[in-house]
């Protein structure tokens, strides 16, 4: 059986409603999703967030690797039990982050087929987020639905970077697949991919 099923399609526009299954609950979409960077919406408790009719929420693996740090998110129970939340949670694969702190910070960092090389914003200190490390660490953190590790690139990149870099994208997909695969016992989350390439028709 499908996690997701379309109550009703739109004949002119495509549009459509539907409702994704998750172990944590049901999500009718088109959903509004709201951050909750560190374990949090900023200014409501997991309640008051509740209150509003959100179905469920976001977590980034970049910022909750490096503080509080994902073993001691695991050790509480993981991100549900950590921030009271008894709804879904997704968790990003933190290749935004990566990307905001090479192309727009200036603590450096390079893409390489491995993975990408980074300078943590908190102490400086480099690390490395492979797309099986992403898929580990999001998958230790408890989430329902992982994405998978992508490069960001600047919307103002030529075409050249792009055809260089949506087959890298595609690549880390592949990999981050295979690790969901081995982890995902039972076969209870969902992992989903990214789409890149801006403006340019790549393939």
């Amino acid at each position: 059986m499908s996690n997701f099923v379309i109550d009703a399609k739109d004949k002119k526009t495509s549009a459509r409603t539907g409702r994704l299954m998750t172990r944590h609950g049901r999500i009718k979409t088109p959903a509004f999703i709201p951050d909750a960077t560190l374990a949090s919406v900023k200014h409501l408790t997991a309640e008051e967030v509740a209150d509003t009719g959100i179905q469920i929420v976001l977590g980034n693996l970049y910022h909750l690797w490096l503080r509080p740090g994902v073993e001691i998110i695991s050790q509480a129970g993981g991100l549900h039990k950590f921030m009271n939340w008894p709804g879904p949670i997704v968790t990003d694969s933190g290749g935004f982050q990566v990307y905001s702190l090479i192309h727009k910070g200036n603590l450096g960092g390079r893409i390489r087929e491995r993975g990408a090389f980074f300078n943590s914003h908190i102490d400086g200190k480099e690390k490395v987020l492979t797309p099986e490390k992403s898929i580990k660490k999001q998958y230790q953190l408890g989430a329902d639905i992982l994405l998978t590790l992508d490069e960001s690139v600047p919307a103002t990149a030529p075409r050249s970077y792009f055809e260089r870099s949506v087959p890298l994208t595609v690549r880390w997909a592949v990999r981050s697949k295979e690790q969901f695969l081995k982890l995902d016992q039972p076969k209870d989350r969902l992992l989903f991919g990214i789409v890149r390439g801006e403006y340019f028709l790549i393939y």
